[in-house]
């Protein structure tokens, strides 16, 4: 399984306020804060870190089909790899001074060189990316949420078997799928 998320920094650092008393307590865990505490870059740390967790949740959601839950403390970010309960998912993170984007999935399970990303391009032009790829008709390619509210790329509103994850925050996006 799959899973991607995208911050906007410039979007995060006016919308949240990383400093207020409890903020950091709320989401991450004492050696997670102790990392961003010391870190060179206090908030791209956070957003890092945020990112890398939320991407993992799409993942372990997808996987395991669960209603949406997100208790981001139970998610424990190491370096590159991010555990929850006993599973580990990789993550892979692009840095810019504009956004953070994380993929993440299971190394054991998914090449990660089989992923495709598409960065900041709107829905309507990563389905007809799709369509071209694929020969699919455009005309009949959507996205469409399933009962859990996860999304799945459709083929005359059923499902194609694809893996597939999309984020979206502030002046960004993000679709990948293999």
């Amino acid at each position: 399984m799959i899973g991607n998320d995208i911050i906007d920094l410039n979007y995060a650092s006016l919308k949240s306020n990383t400093s207020r008393k409890g903020w950091l307590e709320k989401l991450f865990i004492e050696k997670e804060i102790a990392t961003i505490n010391n870190s060179i870059n206090r908030d791209q740390t956070i957003w890092l870190f945020w990112s890398q967790k939320e991407a993992v949740y799409k993942a372990h959601q997808r996987r395991f089909q669960f209603e949406p839950i997100f208790n981001p403390q139970a998610y424990i970010v190491n370096d590159n790899t991010v555990t929850i309960d006993s599973y580990k998912y990789i993550t892979e993170s692009s840095i810019n001074d504009d956004y953070i984007h994380t993929i993440a999935y299971q190394k054991n399970v998914l090449q990660k060189d089989k992923i495709r990303v598409f960065l900041n391009i709107k829905e309507f032009n990563f389905l007809d990316q799709i369509a071209l790829k694929h020969t699919y008709s455009r005309d009949e390619l959507s996205i469409l949420k399933n009962k859990l509210g996860i999304p799945d790329i459709c083929l005359k509103n059923k499902p194609l078997p694809f893996c597939y994850s999309s984020s979206h925050h502030g002046s960004y996006n993000a679709f990948i799928y293999i």
